[in-house]
């Protein structure tokens, strides 16, 4: 693998310093920044600094290592002396970067170009969402949020704000894109001037803001305000909605509104029930009603067969024992 690595290392490392990155070393003379260049860095290793790839002659590359404070300490390394493995090489594709860890990862990225399509998708679902961001309209609103934008950026450690801090903070970086930003920042400087002039802001330029005691404390009653009125909302909503339930039952109460089908078969069900139960409790109690319906000689039947006396006396006929005693 380390003679794949060198030869590849051998084969690419003269085309990417033909095309290095000039101002990424901060030496004096070097032109601006390339759009489309290579940035070559050997990692910190134990018995050398970083160092950056400037050049190469032959088989000696020329370098310029680490000092403290920027890449300026000219150094040669022969070529076999680079771990190619390790190398570092960052792609400045335009506005974007692509960066490998190794040459292999470089050869690959280079070969393929799948870096790059993944790039280009990203560039057009940018320049699809600038346009919509394009299309809408930069609203400045109230100095209250304006106050909440620059309370939020100071929680954040920036100490001076400025109208393009505050459009940052709520934009991104899509408000450099929009067509109307200059006047946008212009209203948003006079709308800062004034809660300066309040007291809720403190300036010295009039471009740069910090926050004041009095500007966190117009923020806490406003923020008070909005809790209390929230809370009385929905105070309201709960008494509106306990009214129309008990408009609902009243109306029904008094047959004007016609209840639910499953309210009904409930109703039909409780009334079924009490009317069984009913029935139960005079079954169960027999009254002198049932008596009398009874026919006279159904009921006088067991008393017959139960008293013979009684039966004879009732026929006119006479005891045996009172005809001997005639």
């Amino acid at each position: 693998m380390r003679r794949i690595d060198q030869a590849l290392l051998r084969f690419l490392l003269p085309t990417l310093l033909a095309r290095a990155c000039p101002g990424t070393v901060h030496r004096s003379g070097d032109e601006g920044m390339k759009v489309n260049c290579f940035n070559v860095i050997m990692p910190e290793q134990v018995a050398r600094p970083r160092t950056v790839l400037v050049g190469i002659t032959g088989s000696t590359v020329q370098g310029l290592e680490f000092d403290g404070h920027s890449h300026r300490r000219p150094v040669s390394i022969h070529l076999d002396a680079i771990d190619a493995a390790v190398l570092q090489v960052t792609h400045f594709y335009g506005l974007d970067e692509v960066r490998y860890e190794g040459i292999l990862h470089l050869a690959l990225g280079q070969g393929t170009k799948w870096p790059y399509v993944w790039l280009r998708a990203l560039r057009v679902q940018r320049w699809v969402l600038q346009k919509l961001f394009n299309a809408r309209h930069m609203k400045l609103g109230d100095r209250l949020t304006i106050l909440t934008d620059v309370a939020d950026l100071t929680s954040q450690g920036v100490d001076r704000i400025g109208a393009l801090e505050v459009m940052s903070h709520r934009y991104g970086a899509r408000w450099a894109g929009h067509p109307n930003w200059q006047a946008f920042q212009e209203r948003l400087d006079k709308q800062l001037q004034l809660l300066a002039e309040a007291g809720d802001l403190s300036t010295s330029d009039n471009f740069s803001f910090r926050l004041t005691g009095q500007g966190v404390r117009t923020l806490d009653e406003r923020r008070d305000a909005s809790r209390k009125h929230g809370a009385n909302w929905w105070m309201q909503f709960a008494g509106w909605l306990v009214a129309a339930a008990a408009l609902v039952f009243a109306a029904a109460q008094a047959n004007f509104l016609k209840l639910p089908t499953v309210l009904d078969l409930q109703k039909e069900k409780a009334d079924g029930g009490e009317a069984a139960s009913a029935d139960g409790t005079a079954a169960s109690q027999p009254s002198l009603a049932d008596t009398a319906v009874v026919p006279p000689s159904k009921a006088s039947a067991p008393l017959a067969v139960t008293s013979p006396a009684t039966a004879a006396s009732a026929s006119g006929l006479q005891p045996a024992s009172a005809a001997k005693s005639r």
